[in-house]
């Protein structure tokens, strides 16, 4: 239960000291805390219709459009909560603010994934298990 809530907690580092009782706890690297706190709230990122075009020589690739549920942190993005399990959400499923869409495993922890507002899944940008970079489009949706 102690460590349960010091995990909870985002402090790196804990000295207690009772008497003759005493207990270090120490998160090993601060990463690990960040990939917690960033797990609450996913990013967003809205793309205009009609982007600007790339000031370059070569022809860059087409901006996808809408809104979008992005990664928050580098992991294995799984869409159920487990194996031969019904995904968190189909296209086309309406959700609410807070409901889990899928997770994102980093460093052995799983780390659920949250809609940030009420909105409609349009599409599903990655496959079951396959690796997520920080900022990759995980869902495109529209909200409510």
């Amino acid at each position: 239960e102690l460590m349960s809530e010091f995990k909870k907690s985002g402090i790196a580092k804990l000295d207690l000291k009772d008497g003759d009782f005493s207990i270090r706890l120490e998160m090993p690297e601060q990463k690990t805390v960040n990939a917690v706190q960033l797990s609450a709230a996913p990013q967003i990122m809205n793309v205009p219709e009609a982007a600007a075009p790339a000031m370059s020589e070569k022809p860059a690739a087409a901006a996808p459009e809408g809104e979008f549920i992005k990664s928050p942190i580098v992991g294995t993005f799984y869409a159920a909560p487990g194996e031969g399990m019904d995904p968190y959400v189909r296209v086309g499923k309406t959700v609410k603010k807070g409901d889990t869409v899928c997770i994102i495993e980093a460093m052995k922890m799983m780390n659920e994934i949250a809609a940030p507002y009420d909105c409609v899944i349009e599409e599903v940008l990655k496959e079951n298990e396959e690796a997520a970079g920080f900022d990759d489009l995980l869902f495109r949706i529209r909200g409510l």
